[in-house]
């Protein structure tokens, strides 16, 4: 497959307002892509537009069909596990984050979530073993180590078109029935693709209820699970409720939580040639380590998979860089900020909150991308849109107060969705309702 797109349309903002087109240039070796990805972002490089056709997997034809085409999902090899520390300890595991930074193979993956509440990163196991300290180790304090291990499931478009401009309607789509499920999940929207991460025990009953809901799968034969491959028996016997579900464990109460429109400067969703960390490496050093404002709230987003390299960053951030390695959209640049609820009551149990945040604003036709952290949820929005959500969700724009903007409690937002969700957290995954949410 070709690594280069000729022109592509890539919409305005991210609510499906009009487009307009833009040329596309990707230059990366085409052995390096994914074969279901296409990447839509340009380039500020002097090269030849390609024109090439993707090749996509063709769909099952399923008795009843999907109303829109649904995602090809790919489960990839990666044992993850996830990290969290308080900003004020990043200095003590810079050392590691620096080696995964510069110095992993490119068929590695490396997550790391900066904001006001912690530093959150997603790892290989072995990474997390080698390079960081353990839970509870005083060379960095407070840092806190998953036990359990994630498994990260890819998500891709099944038709041409902008990957970006459907992203709130696949994250809906796809959460909608692993809330059903009482299956908590963790979800990154990244330029290039996204990733739903779960925890491996419980991966066949991922997979079961996915393709229960016509979703997908790539080259599943290949997906092995303890060391052996995924058998369709396993697959059939996840039909069948598991029996060690702790139905008398009751959701966690969530009248509490509160979501905050972050005071940061405006984002933008940017890629970086991986090709070149030369010309990109200290800026990125700077950024994270040696910050032109100590101490001021922000929000940054790094992922690096051998998809590529994907940042959220504010906007100001992207002049450090060299123009001629970071892919964005020049003539249309997304402006996004950042609805931000605090989770750490939850723990990682926590189920039906990434369906019922991104369903509220599919539904008054606002489109999203959505980053979990270990103890946030993460919603990024246009800014064109941010006048109609505040207005929506009852928030004030209040920008000049020293405070982020409050909005509706967690289970106000949920109720708004579907008078009959619930969210909060089960032990192994109490169902989230008694009858399934609609997937759409």
């Amino acid at each position: 497959m070709q690594s280069v797109v000729g022109r592509t349309e890539f919409s305005t903002s991210l609510c499906n307002r009009s487009t307009s087109v833009i040329s596309v240039y990707l230059p990366r070796p085409p052995d390096t892509l994914h074969p279901h990805r296409q990447h839509l972002c340009s380039c500020d490089r002097d090269l030849q537009p390609i024109t090439t056709k993707l090749q996509r997997p063709q769909p099952k034809t399923h008795t009843t069909p999907p109303q829109c085409p649904m995602s090809v999902i790919t489960v990839l090899p990666y044992r993850l596990q996830l990290i969290t520390l308080p900003v004020s300890s990043l200095s003590c595991i810079s050392h590691a984050v620096i080696k995964n930074l510069f110095f992993r193979g490119k068929d590695k993956f490396f997550s790391y979530t900066e904001n006001s509440l912690e530093v959150s990163i997603i790892a290989e196991v072995e990474t997390a073993a080698n390079d960081f300290p353990d839970t509870g180790s005083p060379l960095a304090p407070n840092i806190i180590k998953t036990d359990d291990v994630f498994r990260a499931l890819q998500v891709d478009a099944d038709s041409e078109g902008d990957f970006l401009e459907e992203s709130g309607k696949r994250i809906t789509d796809i959460s909608a029935p692993l809330a059903a499920a009482g299956i908590s999940i963790f979800y990154l929207s990244t330029l290039q693709t996204d990733f739903v991460f779960v925890k491996e025990r419980r991966l066949l009953q991922v997979i079961s209820t996915l393709q229960k809901h016509n979703f997908e799968f790539n080259d599943l034969d290949s997906v092995h699970l303890n060391d052996a491959p995924i058998s369709s028996a396993a697959l059939a016997a996840e039909g069948v409720p598991l029996t060690d579900v702790t139905t008398t464990h009751q959701p966690h109460p969530v009248d509490t939580l509160k979501k905050n429109l972050l005071r940061t400067e405006p984002l933008r969703l940017i890629g970086l040639d991986w090709s070149t960390p030369s010309s990109w490496s200290l800026e990125l050093l700077k950024i994270m380590f040696y910050p032109e404002n100590p101490g001021k709230r922000r929000f940054f987003s790094y992922t690096a998979t051998n998809e590529g390299i994907s940042l959220i960053v504010e906007e100001s951030v992207i002049s450090q860089f060299d123009p001629n390695v970071v892919y964005q959209d020049q003539q249309s640049p997304v402006r996004l900020r950042c609805i931000q609820v605090d989770l750490t009551q939850l723990g990682l149990d926590r189920y039906g909150i990434v369906y019922s945040m991104s369903k509220r604003l599919v539904k008054i036709d606002v489109n999203l991308l959505y980053l979990s952290t270990y103890m946030t949820a993460n919603v990024l929005i246009s800014t064109l849109d941010l006048e109609k959500i505040l207005k929506e969700l009852e928030m004030r724009n209040t920008d000049d107060d020293p405070e982020d903007t409050p909005g509706p409690t967690l289970a106000a937002w949920a109720a708004d969705v579907d008078p009959g969700l619930k969210v909060g957290v089960g032990k192994e995954g109490v169902p989230l309702t008694a009858s399934d949410l609609e997937a759409s």
